[in-house]
């Protein structure tokens, strides 16, 4: 989050022209830190602008951000993994396989033309065929061992101090410093566990460490935190473009402020005090709730048959894409009968293949057969439920192979989810939608979408419609209405079957129990005023349950 706390503050006290004092807030011991040096560039471009008589209204963000300590070698872009391309564009880009054995890399690792210096990336002093050649030990790191190998690497003719090394980019490998090279297939392995299952680094290295004493590798396999930054070095060349529909339209892939989740794995030295207890111990103050029953049938449609036939429907191929739909596909196979015997100079399709595609021709007229069943179930629930099903997912639909949007399909693969329809919708969301839902019915004007953050989905569908018909749709308005009213009233069920906490509970006792001892004794005190202090008793007692009352409910 980009905030005071987590930025690094330069401070510097000397000369306009950098000769000083210099001090990083991050780095307090070190004297010339990433931050120093670009803080120091940044004055000394400042300077040359006021000298050349310019005025700089706006720095550059990406001159104050932190660079990296190593730029890597390799410069040229990477195609995207076969798995992650979404075209037939991006399949087709030749692409070359790591080696995997030390006798499939070539030794030494050539020096090409193409070849540059970190120091002069984008301009045209390459490598020099007329200079000399060093031949320089590296380490190949492969997807199960690494071995010891050599690379050419020539002196840079602008810096004189750097290496101009090979790119790699033809033998599959990623040269990071012209000492350390890793196969493009190790890397790619990473990207595809931490999109599949969000793998953290230190996850990765220790099974990669593993596999690499598996397979008897002489060399073991790098550090965490080295993998890291070779990792980031290498992914910012391949062009994954993984087009999440979840990205910011204003911010874009690269939002200034991200907020992120996490799970607090230990406290800090100085919250260990004795106070300290885990959530689930309970004292004598703690709220406690006899005879909590579970609420059976809490999902947003309570027929369980009708939840799996929707299920059925929605996931699995696509229904919208097949170009052989027409009259046969929900009638009877005569048209297969008749072409038999017919004469085609086709092949015969392999056992194998043809039971596979039998069974998915069932599987797609299973699907197709249920969607009438489907849609007569939800015209009893809810009109505009049924009616935003048929016009995206109905029979016409699928005849016209118009493709639903995404947000419709995962508005109703939520309202089908096996789950309560307090997980899409909570009681806060719910006042939220009552607010929306009133404001579309009071106003004649475009709705706010705004209110149904909460409920993603609902706010998909909204943007989606507002963008694309310029209003909400009247069915989509009565879906939202049904499902509004469906959270209500599992809310209402769950206050009413699940009663008072007993803390609540034992106060009224208590004071129940105060008041007819004061009872008492105004008895004894005086016959005449018994009934004054049985009233009294009575009136004060009946005052603490109606006042108590609405703040028990809201605690509920």
């Amino acid at each position: 989050m980009a905030t005071v706390r987590n930025r690094a503050i330069v401070q510097f006290e000397g000369l306009d022209t950098g000769v000083g004092r210099w001090s990083c807030s991050k780095d307090i011991s070190a004297s010339n830190c990433a931050h120093i040096n670009s803080a120091r560039q940044l004055l000394q471009h400042t300077q040359a602008s006021d000298q050349s008589g310019g005025v700089r209204l706006q720095y550059d963000p990406s001159r104050i951000g932190t660079p990296r300590r190593t730029v890597p070698v390799s410069y040229l872009a990477r195609p995207p993994p076969i798995w992650a391309c979404l075209t037939d564009e991006e399949q087709s880009i030749n692409r070359f396989h790591s080696p995997e054995r030390e006798q499939d890399c070539p030794k030494p690792i050539p020096l090409p033309s193409m070849s540059a210096c970190t120091c002069n990336r984008g301009s045209t002093a390459d490598a020099n065929p007329f200079m000399e050649l060093i031949e320089r030990e590296c380490t190949v790191y492969g997807l199960s061992h690494a071995w010891k190998g050599t690379v050419m690497v020539q002196k840079c003719g602008l810096c004189q101090r750097r290496m101009i090394g090979p790119d790699c980019r033809e033998l599959g490998l990623f040269n990071y410093n012209n000492s350390i090279i890793v196969a493009e297939s190790l890397l790619d392995d990473f990207t595809s566990m931490f999109i599949g299952s969000e793998t953290p680094f230190v996850a990765y290295a220790a099974a990669a460490s593993r596999r690499y004493e598996t397979h008897s590798s002489p060399i073991p396999f790098l550090s965490e935190k080295l993998f890291r930054e070779i990792w980031f070095g290498y992914v910012v060349l391949v062009d994954l473009n993984l087009r999440i529909d979840g990205m910011c339209p204003k911010c874009g892939p690269v939002p200034e402020t991200t907020i992120w989740d996490g799970v607090t794995v230990a406290f800090s030295q100085r919250y260990l005090q004795a106070s300290l207890e885990p959530p689930t111990v309970s004292s004598a103050t703690s709220a406690t709730r006899a005879n909590v029953k579970y609420i059976h049938g809490q999902q947003c449609i309570e027929d369980k048959n009708l939840r799996r036939q929707l299920r059925q429907i929605l996931h699995g191929p696509s229904l919208f894409a097949t170009t052989s739909f027409t009259e046969s596909t929900v009638t009877d196979d005569t048209s297969e009968s008749e072409s038999d015997g017919a004469d085609t100079d086709t092949a015969p399709a392999p056992p194998v293949v043809g039971k596979q595609r039998t069974k998915a021709k069932e599987e797609e007229l299973r699907r197709l057969r249920a969607i009438p069943r489907v849609l007569e179930g939800l015209q009893k629930i809810n009109h505009g439920l049924a009616a935003t099903f048929n016009r995206w997912f109905g029979i016409s639909a699928i005849s016209a192979c118009q493709e639903p949007p995404s947000v419709y399909t995962r508005l109703f693969k939520q309202i089908v989810a096996e789950e309560s329809v307090l997980q899409m919708m909570n009681r806060p969301a719910l006042h939220d939608v009552a607010k929306f839902l009133s404001a579309t019915t009071t106003s004649d004007a475009a709705p706010d979408p705004t209110h149904l953050i909460s409920v993603p989905v609902f706010y998909d569908v909204a943007q989606y419609e507002l963008d694309q018909f310029g209003g909400l749709q009247p069915t989509t308005r009565e879906l939202f209405h049904w499902a509004y009213t469906r959270g209500y009233q599992v809310v209402q069920t769950l206050l009413e079957k699940n009663g008072v906490p007993r803390k609540i509970g034992r106060r009224l006792g208590v004071i129940t129990r105060c008041l007819n001892f004061v009872t008492g004794l105004g008895i004894l005190i005086s016959k005449g005023t018994k009934r004054a202090m049985l009233l009294g008793a009575k009136a004060k007692k009946e005052a603490f349950v109606r006042s108590s009352i609405p703040s028990i409910v809201s605690s509920v």
